[in-house]
Order: structure tokens, then C-alpha cells, then sequence
């Protein structure tokens, strides 16, 4: 009978094309919804037809069906298969709720046939399943993004799809704050079910349902907790050669809703399970601004730890649901750091200066000490109203001391010579506070929104400086600087936010928005030089001492169209923008600047559903951005008395043009994914750099003394700024190896304006590169990647073809793990880098541990491990900017020896 219905069915396909199958997910016990759940229909013969997942809500749609007999098959991990036979005639087929039966499930006791999709999609979010990624049994999550698709993790930086990964949820939820790093470095791997990457949008537009563009790249991991306890962590301490040791481990208890971790960590290894933070600007290298054409294949690179530092850091995270209505969360941590820095660079200088060169070494010691505090607190009573509230709370205590050698040098020989020292001891503390509240109306669509976002910051304290100058004219001379300069920085901002929403057809809507910001800045810096007579640092130098403070107000109101359906979705956005920019001099000299701005700001966002393994996005967005105080401020900074530094109270704001296009495919049938992306930004006013070169001693208009050698920037409007980037990554699994492969294309291309000597030049950069690599997913026991990245880099100036630069520079990694008899751990990781026409252009890096497993239940282990083993790792890297080319390179703490216990918890119900 099954064999007549089929023919039957077979006979009347040509006038029953384009049916649907449609449902819902639930969980059988909690009625709950079940998003992202893989749902394959497949032929009788278990051929795969088509497969999706399911939404947020739950609900699935199969589209463009041919009437026939097929298997419905839902995977669920942590919940047991559905299969159902389904009969598709004339009509679609509602299957209505279908409710999956949890249950536990040992992936060692399961055998899968078939291949799991990598990569699925839910609206604009790709959906990777873990389970297609096998990772050894000690691996925390970032051992498993290594081998995803598009992503790549090097110490903790993210970048996914092209772009870098400003913060990583826990099954929706905050862990640490904003720092994507604690997370991917301290969750283990197999407690990750999925690996949801998206495109997250501000606060306001996650309140309101309507995308203003304000989009930053984030990654959920999504658990197989979530319905389940689990109590688990890892605890390690270890000593070895060079007096190295490193400590620390962390301790989760999720139970529901309910999630507790704590971690730590003691070392002075150059590891750091967390992004540093800098409120006061003492942690940055000398570069000024400019671009690293090397930084596309830096993310690639590993071991480039710079200088030896010394790391103390603490954290613990709460979230929880009361009462079913108000969900929280919260964080502390707290890092203190000691570093130890020695560093030298080299600037060949573009334009008339060519053949001019800066060389600079210096050592540098620093602490650092950083505490954080962020919660969440969303209250939702009923249906109608929804009240959240977003505090953040950080402060900073950096304390340094530096010494630098820098030489500049001519054609003719050199021309200065200075030894400068310095010290400074500089606090911060910063206050965040969003609030937000909606109200939904009972109109379908109509929403009221209502948000408040206010933030003030303290940084100053006391800075140093002592320097001896030779300058080589006509006839040498030399200078003496001496000098303290107390700094006294204060800024706080208010803004306010109206949403109205409505409905105005069956699947289009309008938001009308209102915005009101009042920011105001306040920089005070007094300098004070080195009074013999007294011991003191008691002459007041007017010239370096300056009080500036900004005034910064700004009003918008714009309207914006909706128009969704289920595979296509645009949304328009006209915003009016009004701002009033006050800033003046309260000291030495009392002057006041005025100016307005008046903009359009046009945003435009398209999705496209091309077919249900096929997407297409387009975004277009503007922005305003007014000068910062610092850049405003018209005080000499000459912590370098060989470059000097100023701002510029005449400078106007940027606006912005940014576009992107990204595309998605991913393949039921081979398990394939592509992905590509495009994206370009244009700014008008582009607030760049200007130099003045000292050829010569030089008393400039405004009284600014220049000695022979020395050069002064500072910042001016640029037109004719432009930057385009390009990702491709193509992955498929490869059966035959049990592996996954990855291609990956990558373009980059800059235009960035810029003056020297009153010179104008454009510094063109290209950047071209290609990637492969193979990742294994054999088995947890064997564990192995191969990688190879390689770019060509071309720098072209306007002004003349003999500062031109071509390079060449490659990075090719191999890692591998084993785990045998059940007792013996074995796992490497070696990585060569070449970039060409640096001093030290090859760099050969091996790191190797071998481990035994110890217990019965093989949770603990002892390790031996050789970091550098070859002692051949170097930190060096290549900026350019306006006026110059840079190579920059630190130390590294070298090869050593380190002896580890290492304890895993895991206790899961």
C-alpha cells in the first residue's frame, strides 16, 4: 500500500510543487521553547532533502517541498531524537507543537551516521554545532573556535566573519562583563552545545526591535546546561626555571537560571586570562596613531608576548531569576600586573624627509592595577511594562618609570641626541549607568520606550620629566629639561532617548526617536620646572601649563520604516542631527571657540533570505564625531623633546560613510559553509596628523620653539580618507581525513591623508592575503591543526616613489594533542613567522608539554611543559602612518621550563 501511495504522490508532483512544512519546538516538560533545534527531512532512503533549525520561538518553516514521502528527523542535544513519517500531497503540513523528551545523553555511547551541518542559519545569526568539532577533553572554548569556520583566536582576540569580537554571552547571558577574553579562556569545551555568531545591536535597539546599524560583532555559547546542573572547573599551580610560576583555576555552578563562577590567576608567565583596560593612556607603544599593515596576519601569530610581566587577577560572576520576573546579573574583577618592558624602533620618515630616520631604544617599568564592577538588572512584571538597569564601576592606579635613548639622523649624519627619563603616578575612576524602560500597548506593534544613559570619569596625577638634548648644528649644543607636570582630567556626559513605535500594516512599522546629549570635558595640566635654589619644582612654565574645557551638546530626532517578512527585511532610517561644540581656554590665555554642526544621517539596512541555507545583508549607516578635549587642547607635550606634541582648537568633526554586505550559505548535503563579507568606510574632516620637521632650529608663529631635528604633530581635518576590507572563508569536512578544511581569502586597502612640512600625502596601503587550514575531528584522544596564512603588503605615497615600500610575510602553525593508553598526554604547538625586510624576519616558535593522567577517574594530571623550547620567539611588527614607516619590536621572556598539577571538577545531574 506504501508503494501505491508513493506512485500516486509521484504522478501529481508536477502540479504540487512549493509546499510547506511547518512547526514547533518545545520542551515536553517546561512547555518551554526550543531554538535552534536541526530539523532534516530526508528521503526514505536517508538521503538528506532540505534542513533548518529552529527560531528563538521555536517555530520551523521547510519551504519549496515536493509532494512525496519523507522522515522527519529533530536533534536536539540533552533531549532524545523525534522521527516522524510525513506524507506531503496537495497541501503544506502544520505539524503544530511538537514537544522533544529530555533526556541524557553520553556522546561516548552515541553513534551518529551521517554529517551534522557546520553551519545553520536563524534570521541573521550563524549557528555553529559544536558536536561537528571534536576538541580534546581538557580544551576550553577557545580551543574550539580555533577550528570554526571564519573565526580566528589568537591570546584570547576574537575575530569572526572579518570583524573582532567585542563580547561573548554565556547562554545569553553577561560572564565578566565586556571582556570577550575570560570567557573563551576559562569555560571548557565540552560543556558548549552551540556557538551562535551575530551581529549584536546597542541596548536601545535589542529594547525597541528596530536595528538603528549601531552593530558590534558577539559570539553566545550556548550550553547543554541550560536545563541541566552542573558544578565543574579546573585548578592548576606550577613552578619552574627562571624562578617562573603560574596559579589560578576557576569554579562554575550553574544550576538553571542560577550561574556562580570564580576564577583566578598567578603568574608571571606573560599569561593573562583577560583584556587589560587603560583609563589614564600609560599602556600604549609609541606609534601615534597610524595603521599596523602587519596587524591582519598578527592575528594569526602566537607567543608574542611582550616584555615579562608579572600577573595577579581575581574575578566572580552571578546571574540569576527571581521570581520569574526579574533576571540578574553582576561581576567583579580585579587585575594587578608588573611589567618589565625594553623596546626600540626605527621611523623612516615619507615625503621631503626621506632619508631621515628616528631611532629610539628604551626600558620601561610599570604597575598596573585595575578594578571592575558590572550588573544587570532586568525587571519585567507583566507583558505591558519592562524596566532595565546597566551600572559599570572601574577605577585604575598606574604607576611607571621610563628611560629612552633616541637619535635622528640625516644623509649628512645625525642630527640630535636625547636621553630622557620619566615617571608618572596616575589614577582613574569611571561610572557607567544605563537605564531603559518600555511599555507595550495593547495595539499590536505600538511600544513606548523611554532611556537614560549617564557616565562620569576622574584621571589624573603627577608625571616627570627628565631629559639631556645634543643638538648637532653648526655648532653642537644641548639642553636640559626638568620638569613635573600635575594633570587633573574630569568629563561627565547625560543622554536622554524617546522611542514611539507603531504598526502600520501587516508586516510594516515606524519608530519615531528623540535624543538629547549634554557632554562636558574638563583638562587641567600645570607644569612646573626644576628650581635649583629651592629643590623644588617651583617656576611655573606658562607655555606647557594650559586649561581647556569642552562643552559638547547634541539633538537628533529622526524616524525610521520597518518592513519583515519571513525572507525579507528592510529597514530606512533618516536621523536630523543638531550639535554645539564649546570649547576655550581658561589658562594661560583666556579663549573661547564656537561651532555648530548640522547633519542628515541616512542609515539603510536589508536582509535577504535568498533560500533557507542562503543570506544576504547590505547595511549603510552615517555618523558624527565631534574632536575629543585632548585633541582640542593647544598644550605642548614634550615627554620626547624630539617630538613634541599639541592639539588644535579649530578642528571640525568627522562624519562617517560606512558600508557592508556580508553573505551566508551553508550546505545540508555536504556539511559546507561560505561566507564573505565586504565593507568600506569614508569620512569627511578625518581628524589626521600634521607634522612640522625641524631641518633646521625653527620659531614658528604661534612661539613654538623647534630645535634642529626635533618635529611637532598635531591634528587637522582630512578629506579623502578611505578604507575597504574583504573576508571570504570557505569550510567542508573532508571524510576521508576525518577533518574539516578552510579557505580563506582576505583584502585590505587604505587611504590615509596627511601633511609634513606642508606637504600633502596620501599614504595608499594594500594588504592581500590567503589562508588554509586543516583542522582534525577524529576523535577527543587525537587532536591536530594545521595552519598556513600568507599577505603581500604594498605601501604607495603620493609624493614620490623612493619611500614606497613592498613586503612579504607569512605565518604557518602546526598544534597537535594525544592522549595515550588512557594515561599519557602529549600536545605541541610550533609556528614560524617570516615578514620580510624586518632585522630579525624569521622567527621559529615551539611550545611542548608531556603529561600523565592521574586518579582513577583521570581528573588530575601532571605536566611538563617547554615554552620557546628553540629560543628563537621575537616580537617585531610594522606601522605606517602619514608621515613615516615604523618597525617596532619589544622583548619576550624567553625559553623556560615549567613543572604543573593540574585538577578538573566536573559533576553534572
Amino acid at each position: 500500500m506504501k508503494y501505491i501511495l508513493t506512485l500516486v504522490i509521484t504522478a501529481s508532483q508536477l502540479f504540487a510543487q512549493g509546499l510547506q512544512l511547518s512547526g514547533k519546538i518545545t520542551d515536553a516538560e517546561t512547555k518551554a521553547p526550543l531554538a535552534s533545534a536541526n530539523i532534516l527531512l530526508n528521503n526514505p532512503d536517508s538521503a538528506l532533502v532540505k534542513g533548518t533549525t529552529s527560531s528563538k520561538t521555536g517555530t520551523f518553516h521547510l519551504t519549496e517541498l515536493r509532494a512525496g514521502v519523507y522522515t522527519l528527523l529533530i536533534k536536539y542535544i540533552g533531549y532524545k531524537d523525534f522521527t516522524q513519517e510525513i506524507v506531503l500531497k496537495n497541501n503544506s503540513i502544520d505539524l503544530g507543537t511538537i514537544a522533544l523528551i529530555p533526556g541524557v545523553v553520553s556522546t561516548d555511547e552515541v553513534t551518529v551516521t551521517g554529517k551534522l551541518p557546520i553551519a545553520t542559519q536563524s534570521g541573521d545569526t550563524t549557528i555553529f554545532d559544536a558536536r561537528s568539532f571534536k576538541v580534546n577533553k581538557d580544551a576550553v572554548a577557545e580551543d574550539l573556535l580555533k577550528k570554526i569556520p571564519g573565526i580566528q583566536v589568537e591570546d584570547g582576540k576574537l575575530k569572526a566573519q572579518g570583524e573582532e569580537v567585542k563580547k561573548v554571552y554565556v547562554d545569553g547571558k553577561n560572564f565578566m562583563g565586556d571582556d570577550p577574553k575570560i570567557a573563551v579562556k576559562n569555560l571548557p569545551a565540552d560543556i558548549i552545545d552551540k556557538i551562535q555568531v551575530f551581529d549584536q545591536q546597542s541596548e536601545q535597539s535589542q529594547f525597541t526591535g528596530f536595528n538603528d546599524g549601531n552593530t558590534t560583532k558577539a559570539i553566545n555559547l550556548q550550553t547543554t546546561l541550560q536545563e541541566h546542573k552542573g558544578i565543574f572547573g579546573k585548578f592548576f599551580a606550577g613552578g619552574g626555571t627562571n624562578e617562573r610560576f603560574s596559579a589560578g583555576g576557576n569554579y562554575n555552578r550553574f544550576v538553571q537560571d542560577q550561574r556562580l563562577s570564580i576564577l583566578g590567576q598567578l603568574n608571571n608567565t606573560n599569561e593573562q586570562n583577560f583584556t587589560p583596560i587603560d583609563m589614564v593612556g600609560a599602556m600604549g607603544i609609541p606609534s601615534e596613531g597610524g595603521m599596523r599593515v602587519a596587524n591582519a596576519l598578527s592575528d594569526f601569530f602566537q607567543g608574542a608576548r611582550t616584555g615579562d610581566v608579572t600577573t595577579q587577577s581575581a574575578g566572580v560572576n552571578y546571574n540569576d531569576l527571581f521570581f520569574d520576573v526579574m533576571e540578574t546579573g553582576g561581576s567583579y574583577f580585579f587585575n594587578n600586573t608588573k611589567s618589565d618592558l625594553s623596546s626600540s624602533l626605527r621611523r623612516n620618515f615619507l615625503n621631503t624627509l626621506e632619508g631621515v630616520i628616528y631611532d629610539e631604544s628604551g626600558n620601561s617599568l610599570s604597575k598596573n592595577r585595575n578594578h571592575r564592577v558590572n550588573a544587570t538588572i532586568n525587571l519585567k512584571t507583566d507583558s505591558i511594562n519592562q524596566l532595565r538597569f546597566i551600572p559599570s564601576f572601574s577605577t585604575q592606579e598606574n604607576s611607571s618609570s621610563s628611560a629612552t635613548r633616541g637619535t635622528t639622523y640625516s644623509a649628512a649624519g645625525p642630527l640630535n641626541y636625547t636621553n630622557n627619563s620619566s615617571s608618572s603616578n596616575l589614577s582613574a575612576a569611571g561610572f557607567n549607568g544605563l537605564l531603559l524602560y518600555r511599555r507595550k500597548f495593547n495595539t499590536a506593534g505600538r511600544t513606548f520606550s523611554f532611556s537614560l544613559n549617564g557616565s562620569t570619569r576622574t584621571n589624573g596625577g603627577t608625571r616627570k620629566n627628565y631629559s639631556e638634548s645634543v643638538y648637532y648644528t653648526t655648532v653642537s649644543r644641548s639642553d636640559t629639561i626638568n620638569q613635573s607636570a600635575d594633570i587633573d582630567n574630569k568629563s561627565n556626559s547625560l543622554q536622554g532617548d524617546l522611542n514611539y513605535t507603531d504598526r502600520l500594516g501587516k508586516s510594516v512599522f515606524l519608530m519615531v526617536t528623540g535624543s538629547a546629549l549634554i557632554s562636558n570635558e574638563r583638562n587641567d595640566r600645570e607644569t612646573f620646572n626644576y628650581d635649583p635654589s629651592s629643590g623644588s619644582f617651583a617656576l611655573f612654565d606658562t607655555l606647557l601649563s594650559n586649561v581647556y574645557e569642552r562643552k559638547y551638546t547634541n539633538y537628533s530626532a529622526g524616524a525610521s520604516v520597518n518592513h519583515q517578512t519571513r525572507d525579507f527585511g528592510v529597514m530606512g532610517r533618516l536621523t536630523y542631527n543638531y550639535a554645539t561644540l564649546l570649547g576655550g581656554g581658561v589658562f594661560p590665555l583666556s579663549f573661547s571657540v564656537k561651532k555648530n554642526f548640522f547633519s542628515f544621517q541616512p542609515s539603510l539596512n536589508i536582509n535577504f533570505r535568498i533560500a533557507f541555507d542562503k543570506n544576504l545583508s547590505v547595511s549603510y549607516r552615517t555618523s558624527a564625531n565631534a574632536p575629543s578635549v585632548t585633541q582640542l587642547q593647544n598644550v605642548i607635550d614634550n615627554s620626547n623633546p624630539l617630538q613634541l606634541t599639541t592639539g588644535n582648537p579649530s578642528l571640525k568633526q568627522e562624519y562617517t560613510h560606512n558600508l557592508s554586505l556580508r553573505f551566508l550559505s551553508t550546505n545540508y548535503i555536504d556539511a559546507s559553509s561560505f561566507f564573505f563579507m565586504l565593507g568600506a568606510s569614508a569620512r569627511e574632516n578625518r581628524i589626521g596628523t600634521s607634522t612640522i620637521f625641524a631641518e633646521r632650529d625653527t620659531l614658528l608663529p604661534d612661539g613654538i620653539f623647534l630645535n634642529a631635528g626635533s618635529r611637532l604633530s598635531y591634528p587637522e581635518n582630512y578629506n579623502g580618507f578611505l578604507s575597504l576590507i574583504s573576508f571570504a572563508n570557505y569550510g567542508i569536512p573532508v571524510d576521508l581525513i576525518s577533518s574539516t578544511v578552510n579557505f580563506s581569502l582576505r583584502g585590505n586597502y587604505s587611504n590615509i591623508p596627511g601633511t609634513l612640512n606642508g606637504i600633502y600625502n596620501i599614504a595608499k596601503s594594500y594588504n592581500y592575503g590567503a589562508g588554509l587550514s586543516l583542522n582534525s575531528n577524529i576523535s577527543q584522544e587525537i587532536d591536530f591543526s594545521v595552519s598556513t596564512t600568507s599577505f603581500f603588503n604594498s605601501i604607495r605615497n603620493s609624493t614620490g616613489n623612493t619611500s614606497n615600500s613592498d613586503y612579504f610575510s607569512q605565518s604557518t602553525s602546526f598544534r597537535f594533542y594525544w592522549l595515550a593508553f588512557e594515561r599519557i598526554t602529549l600536545s605541541a604547538d610550533l609556528t614560524h613567522r617570516y615578514e620580510e625586510k624586518l632585522d630579525k624576519p624569521s622567527s621559529l616558535l615551539l611550545n611542548f608539554n608531556v603529561g600523565v593522567k592521574l586518579f582513577e577517574n583521570r581528573k588530575g594530571e601532571l605536566k611538563f611543559s617547554v615554552f620557546d623550547a628553540l629560543n628563537q620567539n621575537n616580537n617585531n611588527s610594522k606601522t605606517i602612518t602619514e608621515s613615516y614607516v615604523q618597525e617596532y619590536s619589544t622583548n619576550l621572556i624567553g625559553r623556560y621550563y615549567l613543572a604543573t598539577f593540574v585538577y578538573n571538577l566536573s559533576i553534572f545531574m
